[in-house]
């Protein structure tokens, strides 16, 4: 609003009544553009999504004590190599942004990045674990069902895919899918150990490569704690 005026010459900056000083025009369009630029240089271009700068500064911003509890959802695509080599990086890039679109349209009410290739977060804050990890399955289901599309009838009614490993030895590879992994910090508590915390969604992710559902939960971890 400020930037649209094209009257206002300067903002009085102040702080609980308290005058602290002014701020010129130039000086905030200056702050605005910078701003600007670096979401522009960290969205990822295929996506259109937040890349690992805001990501980052999401989890820091939710590591402090919020009132309410906070969810980090990681999804991982399964058997995504094997897709990408035998139909090529223009299917690979299709099958990414279907994911994002998907993404968008099941938890597009949080903040969405795109870690990078096939790797996406969501992180969303006042919600049950339940409500989480009922989107968190519509997103992997839905994936699940649109991206068989993707494949040739051929690979399509067998259900796997014929495509040789690093070796060049012909393997099968199931159709791809994605996993989910969930990890909770509660209303009352924060991230004292953003190492730990890493670890604790590594272990989420593997563990949701492993289920039969292809989603993990983590809630209260004992790496958080309690302020004060």
């Amino acid at each position: 609003m400020y930037a649209n005026s094209g009257e206002t010459e300067a903002v009085i900056i102040v702080d609980q009544g308290r005058y602290l000083g002014v701020l010129s025009s130039a000086s905030l369009l200056k702050l605005v553009n910078e701003k600007r630029l670096t979401m522009a240089q960290d969205q990822n271009p295929l996506t259109r999504l937040p890349g690992n700068l805001s990501i980052n500064n999401h989890l820091v911003d939710a590591a402090e004590p919020k009132g309410v509890n906070r969810l980090f959802c990681y999804f991982d695509f399964n058997h995504f190599k094997a897709f990408n080599d035998h139909y090529g990086f223009r299917q690979g890039d299709r099958a990414i942004m279907l994911f994002a679109d998907i993404l968008r349209r099941h938890m597009g009410m949080g903040f969405l990045g795109h870690v990078g290739g096939d790797d996406f977060f969501a992180g969303v804050k006042d919600m049950s674990v339940d409500r989480v990890v009922a989107l968190a399955r519509a997103v992997v289901e839905d994936y699940r069902a649109e991206i068989t599309s993707f494949y040739a009838a051929g690979d399509r009614e067998r259900g796997f895919l014929l495509a040789n490993d690093r070796q060049g030895d012909e393997q099968i590879y199931p159709l791809m899918t994605c996993s989910a992994a969930v990890v909770e910090i509660g209303a009352g508590e924060f991230i004292d150990d953003f190492v730990a915390l890493s670890r604790r969604i590594a272990e989420a992710k593997r563990a949701a490569k492993l289920a039969p559902d292809a989603i993990a939960i983590r809630r209260a971890p004992s790496y958080l704690s309690q302020p004060g």
